[in-house]
Formats: structure tokens, sequence, C-alpha cells
């Protein structure tokens, strides 16, 4: 992760179109690392086309993003090491987890098999829980580990930032909420900032410190109303979390009324 202390994020009026078609438009927010921060909305309401933009993997239209990094007592412009876990897991089907976990390391030029790199991989899949399946092959692993492999593959690069574009949303629900609450742990145990994107209002609110609820072009921020660490399942049927989302949803209803009109 090197030598930074701690990064800035800066998001300055990012808008997307496609020829007349306009994404998302004057998107602007700020936030720290180590935080949670997830984008939340209906299909083809442009979340995902905003991560991506977020992540690099797509140049916005208009508008700047900014990481502004502290060593030190110094703030200083700085390139950020980056993940991004994806829908499908995406993995090789010819490798099994350990070369799977491993392919980050070897697109940086480092040989997986220095007992250096074998150290990165192992923690990471410890981290995940899967130190003990190392020499499976995806084809022998369930939906729910298939989507660990994938995770700790983003992980072991050591980012600063973590994208993810709904990664539990083809699973079932037990598997989804347990890879949850081991999520929200995995955050705590690290330093890095999350951007996680869901149609799930409850798994948005479950697992982010920040939710931001994006419909017609636009973001708009709702805090979290759980506690920062210990966060169970079982916060979920608490009054405070239940208005929360009713608030969410009344919002998106709206919302989603008046466009249809």
């Amino acid at each position: 992760m090197g030598n930074l202390d701690s990064f800035a994020f800066k998001v300055d009026s990012l808008s997307l179109s496609f020829q007349s078609k306009v994404v998302f438009k004057n998107i602007n927010f700020e936030t720290s690392d180590r935080q949670f921060i997830a984008l939340l909305g209906p299909s083809g309401c442009g979340k995902t086309s905003l991560l991506r933009c977020l992540a690099g993997l797509q140049a916005a239209s208009l508008g700047t993003i900014e990481f502004q990094a502290q060593v030190g007592s110094d703030l200083v412009n700085s390139k950020i090491s980056k993940s991004f876990v994806f829908q499908k897991d995406t993995l090789l089907e010819w490798r099994n987890v350990y070369q799977n976990v491993a392919l980050g390391l070897e697109l940086q030029s480092l040989d997986f098999k220095s007992k250096e790199i074998q150290q990165k991989v192992l923690a990471a899949l410890r981290s995940v829980g899967l130190e003990n399946v190392q020499d499976l092959y995806p084809h022998q692993l369930s939906g729910g580990m298939r989507m660990r492999v994938a995770l700790a593959r983003a992980l072991v690069v050591d980012p600063q930032i973590l994208f993810m574009d709904e990664p539990f949303s083809a699973l079932d629900e037990p598997t989804r909420e347990r890879l949850s609450v081991e999520l929200r742990e995995l955050f705590l145990s690290r330093p890095m900032l999350i951007f996680f994107v869901t149609h799930s209002i409850s798994e948005a609110l479950f697992l982010a410190d920040r939710v931001f609820v994006m419909q017609n072009g636009a973001i708009e921020e709702f805090p979290s109303v759980l506690p920062s660490k210990n966060r169970s399942l079982e916060h979920r049927f608490e009054p405070v979390f239940v208005n929360a989302s009713k608030a969410i949803f009344r919002k998106t209803m709206k919302a989603s009324d008046a466009s249809s009109v």
C-alpha cells in the first residue's frame, strides 16, 4: 500500500453522456480513505457506469477525479492502487485457486513462485477463509467460494481503493448475507476505501458508512444508521434500520413514478 498515511478522493462535476443520452450529470462528492460507500439504484440508472469512471475503466465526458495523498505532513498528488471485483467472478477455469489469486501479481511482472509472492497469496486466501482450498479448480467450488477467490485476487495487490460491482447478486440469500458480514469485517481489518454497487437497500445500509442513491442521473446521500463496528444481521430488524430502508425506498419509488409519467 505504499508509504501514504492517508488520502482524499474528490469528484468534481463528473458527467457522462452517450450521444444525446445523459447517463449522469454533475456528480460531486469527497471522501477520505477507510470509508465504505454504497452506490444504490435501479437497473439502468448509471451506477455501474459511474463506478467504472471512478475506477478509471471508462472516461467521463466532463469533470475531474482527484486523489490527494498525505505523506507525513505533506499533501501530494499521487497515483492510488486500485482493484475491481466484477459482477461475475471471471475466474480462469484452467488455473487453480492459488494461481487465480496470483494473477494480479503476475500482471505486475512478479514471479508468483517466489517466497514473498507465495506469502502474499496465502495471506489473501486466509483473509477470505480459503487457505485450505488453494489447489482446487473453479469448477470444484461453490458460487460463494468462487466469489471469495475473486475477492482474494483483488486484495492480493494490496489496493487502497476497492471497486465492487454487484459481486453478490448471483448468490443465494444465505450465502449473500454471510459474505456481507465477512466483507464488512474485512473492511474494518485493513485500511482501504470501498465503492460497492448494489440494487439492495438492505445490503447497502448494512455494509456502507455512506449510501449514495442514484436516480435521474444524480446522487443523493443517506448516512449510515448502524455502528461502525460489530454490525450484525440482526440490526436489520431494528426500528432505525427499518425506517432508513423505508425512507430510501420511498425516495426511489417517487423518482421512478416521476420518470414514468
